[in-house]
């Protein structure tokens, strides 16, 4: 919504982030050495072990002190990259908290070990960041001046949404659907699905947990039996991609003319069949 509707990000606030996009590297990295050493999986030559040496000593702090990084840094990920058993640990970290921005930022290593490198605004939008408190943005979307507030998403975080949902007129949820089958940052040993289990949070759902399609159809008929004003409009949709277009035609007018808490809610809810 900043890069839309604000001014997006200031060359200061790019260059701010240098160092949090490098971090995300070296943790991707971290964590691929981690398993290499659980799944006892060699690597290819000594060159690959030297590099993977000098990438275990180093801190994601001096990435705070230290920009832009010398040579060796990049040397040392273009080499791990290339070794066989590097790549078998890529094949097996999905079900880890694995940074998935990984093979992107691989491809852009020329371009960001550059000593000018500015990040671009698709590397801000991949970066991981790890999101605590709550910040609030303002954008202008013509007829209404929108407030969004973001909210940390870890468990310790959540205690604070409360404080954040008086006078809210929509929310969203956003989840990766990358992280069906992975591990919590904060908890490895804590499967994802298995924390945020359906049937823990609403008891009355009568369907196997792995069920997505039926799933899918009980949490509309709750925004439908939720819908207790009859000027409030609900679609639902539940399709691999809905266009905008179907939504809009829903609308008698212009959405934007609609008042707050009466004008839409907005279902769309994806079966995968393939979990």
């Amino acid at each position: 919504m900043r890069i839309i509707y604000v001014n997006g990000f200031s060359d200061d606030e790019r260059r701010q982030t240098r160092a949090t996009i490098l971090a995300n590297l070296l943790d991707a990295f971290k964590i691929l050495l981690d398993i290499m050493a659980t799944e006892r999986l060699d690597f290819g030559c000594e060159r690959a072990k030297q590099s993977a040496a000098l990438l275990a000593i180093m801190e994601p702090e001096i990435l705070l002190i230290r920009i832009p990084l010398d040579t060796p840094f990049f040397t040392a990920m273009k080499s791990l990259w290339q070794d066989p058993g590097v790549k078998v640990a890529v094949s097996i970290s999905r079900s880890l908290p694995f940074h998935d921005n990984l093979l992107y930022l691989y491809h852009s290593i020329d371009r960001i070990s550059a000593p000018e490198w500015i990040p671009s605004d698709q590397d801000i939008l991949r970066v991981r960041l790890r999101t605590t408190g709550i910040s609030e943005i303002f954008f202008d979307m013509g007829r209404m001046i929108w407030s969004m507030i973001d909210v940390g998403g870890q468990r310790s975080e959540r205690k604070k949404w409360i404080h954040c949902f008086e006078d809210v007129d929509y929310l969203i949820f956003v989840a990766a659907l990358s992280g069906y089958d992975q591990c919590l940052v904060e908890d490895h040993t804590a499967d994802k699905l298995a924390v945020s289990s359906i049937s823990a949070h609403f008891p009355d759902i009568n369907c196997s947990e792995t069920d997505s399609i039926s799933a899918a159809y009980y949490f509309v008929r709750r925004f439908h039996k939720l819908n207790k004003t009859r000027n409030r409009l609900v679609y639902s949709g539940i399709r691999k991609k809905i266009p905008l277009e179907d939504t809009l035609a829903f609308f008698p007018s212009d959405p934007l003319e609609c008042q707050p808490r009466m004008a839409l809610f907005h279902v769309a809810l994806t079966a995968n069949h393939s979990y």
